[in-house]
């Protein structure tokens, strides 16, 4: 290997002193063998240089694969003795500065592990490592992150905090984020004053602090930093505001209002059975296609027979039916039974039918029966068609079916061919029974035919309409204003509400904080929202400076999303690994040019 190669592929190694002497390339390794290029090193603990080699052992280091080969590199180890009198160490091994202290893997290794294993899961990245040639399991990637150490920053000012879910419904946690470069600070479990306290005292310079209105968070913060600016979100006041609305408009409102020529019912109308019709693009390809009345054929060209008679459903009529069925087959195999037994040798047909209880003719009949006959017992007989207007149409119902269209594009096209005069309800049966004595895949409930509707001069109102009307405004839709009035007049609560939300709204995105003071004026003694301003007066403060200033938590909530997608990639079989130490890499400022400086929190944990 040339030297201008060496110093490409290993500068590294060639600047901690060894040299590469050989190189053995395998199928699916490369072993790179490396030696010191001095006989000598100084001691670690005093210093003074010493040549007396003790004992000479090997290394085997992974390092960064070449054309996604595994490279270990076999390092020849000096074992000095130190020439010290006066030290306490007695001996020492030579200093490779490319490795940690019997360490397995290159720092260099190890940084290339943690970018892989960065945004993804442990197991997952040591699958892709193995791809590139890097022999490294899940374990080991969860010990170098365990080895990482995030010093807290005790000079941080201005933070924002809110609580995230480790498992939805079950664990949470608190994550901390840094407002002036947004990187996480801190993350734990439980979101409580007292845990909430215990990491804030690592914090002691806090001066700002940017909120959602979680009073437990207030309580920390109000305690530990007396003269901290907390700053209320934005959003989080508004949507108290909203949850309020949604909790008063559901105890007090109906699920759906009702109006006709221009009034509001006080009953609820009663629905009517309207059939279900294609959509207009369906429509006008159905319009396209050519069926006739003439008989089905298989794939031979022979006429199928079918069945489209209503056999019942398990009613008891039709058991009885059958039960009868299965009495006649097992009289007739009792019959041919007997009558091919020597017995019946002695007796007249006569006496034979009296015997069974049948006549001489029918004793002839079951007598000359198949077997195939008798097996057909089992299931009803098919009568031969009625005279029906239904018949000039089953033919081509069958056929239609056969062709997998949808039932209701079939009842739409047999509605539309000339001539066609009998009712929808028998059509659809005729539909449904076809397709369920010969499809039995495509079975289908009759139901689907039609669907139960409000009539057509009904205005159907539902009260989440009525709620984003007032949070939404939707000042654009005119005819849903009179609706709005209309609800209104019989409801006085629900204008209230909307000019409340309307005052609050301008509040809380002007910048006058007198107007705060106003709005909890007007509806302190509110019977509906007076809660809602005694929960605004006893966090007045973070209020005001919501208003007055510029900070809110719009940067922890867009942060979060990105945890939550971590922490999604993350999740193990049992428990999250490695969550914090990996999102506090990954949420660690990014230089262009210098990246993560991986390498460097690797050297300094080593």
């Amino acid at each position: 290997m040339s030297s201008k190669l060496e110093e490409a592929i290993f500068p590294e190694i060639l600047a901690s002193g060894y040299e590469i002497i050989d190189v053995t390339e395998g199928e699916k390794e490369i072993t790179v063998e490396i030696k010191p290029k001095k006989h000598s090193c100084k001691c670690p603990e005093c210093g003074e240089e010493s040549n007396f080699v003790h004992i000479t052992f090997e290394r085997k280091i992974q390092d960064l694969p070449l054309n996604n080969k595994t490279v270990y590199l076999k390092a020849h180890i000096n074992l000095y003795v130190c020439l010290n009198p006066e030290c306490a160490t007695h001996t020492f091994a030579d200093d490779l500065g490319f490795v940690r202290p019997f360490g397995t893997r290159t720092y260099r290794l190890d940084q290339m592990i943690l970018a892989v294993a960065m945004f993804m899961s442990n197991e997952g990245a040591s699958r892709v490592l193995k791809e590139l040639g890097v022999v490294i399991s899940a374990d080991s990637i969860k010990n170098i992150y365990d080895r990482l150490d995030f010093a807290d920053d005790s000079e941080v000012e201005e933070i924002g905090i809110d609580d995230v879910a480790l498992r939805k419904g079950h664990n949470y946690g608190t994550v901390i984020y840094d407002m002036k470069d947004r990187h996480l600070i801190a993350l734990f479990e439980g979101r409580t004053a007292k845990e909430t306290k215990e990491c804030l005292k690592n914090f002691p310079k806090i001066k700002r602090v940017a909120r959602d209105r979680a009073s437990s968070y207030a309580s920390a913060i109000d305690e530990l930093f007396p003269d901290c600016l907390q700053v209320a979100d934005t959003f989080h006041l508004l949507q108290n505001l909203i949850d309020k609305i949604e909790e008063i408009l559901k105890n007090d409102l109906p699920d759906q209002f009702f109006l006709k020529d221009g009034c509001l019912l006080d009953k609820k109308p009663k629905k009517t059975r309207v059939f279900v019709e294609p959509s207009q693009e369906r429509k006008d390809e159905l319009d396209k296609v050519k069926y006739d009345n003439s008989p089905p054929l298989d794939d031979e060209g022979n006429s199928v027979q079918y069945d489209n008679k209503n056999h019942g459903d398990g009613s008891t009529e039709e058991e009885e039916r059958k039960q009868r069925r299965l009495e006649k087959q097992e009289k007739i195999r009792q019959i041919r039974a007997y009558c091919s037994s020597p017995d019946s040798a002695e007796k007249s047909r006569k006496e034979i039918a009296q015997m069974f209880d049948t006549t001489v003719p029918t004793l002839k009949k079951y007598r000359n029966l198949s077997e195939e006959e008798i097996s057909a017992l089992e299931k009803p007989k098919n009568s031969k068609k009625r005279e029906s207007p239904m018949n000039d149409y089953l033919n081509i119902i069958y056929k239609m079916i056969r062709d997998d269209y949808s039932l209701i594009d079939i009842s739409y096209y047999v509605s539309k061919l000339p001539g066609f005069s009998c009712s929808m309800n028998s059509l659809n049966k005729y539909i449904y029974l076809i397709t369920k004595n010969n499809f039995p895949d495509k079975r289908f409930s009759p139901r689907i035919f039609y669907k139960k509707t409000y009539p057509e001069d009904v205005t159907v109102i539902k009260r989440r309409d009525v709620i984003n009307y007032i949070v939404q405004g939707n000042a654009g839709s005119e005819y849903f204003e009179s609706y709005f009035d209309l609800i209104a007049a019989k409801y006085p609560q629900v204008g209230i509400l909307k000019s409340a939300y309307q005052e609050f709204h301008k509040v809380i995105m002007g910048d006058e904080v007198e107007r705060v003071h106003r709005f909890l004026q007007t509806y302190k003694k509110d019977q509906y929202l007076s809660s809602f301003v005694a929960s605004l007066k006893s966090n007045i403060a973070a209020v005001e400076a919501a208003i007055s200033t510029n900070v809110n938590s719009g940067f922890v909530e867009g942060l979060n999303c990105k945890f939550k997608l971590r922490k999604r990639i993350l999740f193990g079989r049992s428990k999250v690994v490695n969550l914090e130490k990996k999102c506090k890499l990954a949420f660690l400022p990014y230089d262009e040019d210098k990246g993560y400086q991986l390498e460097n929190l690797l050297r300094k944990c080593a």
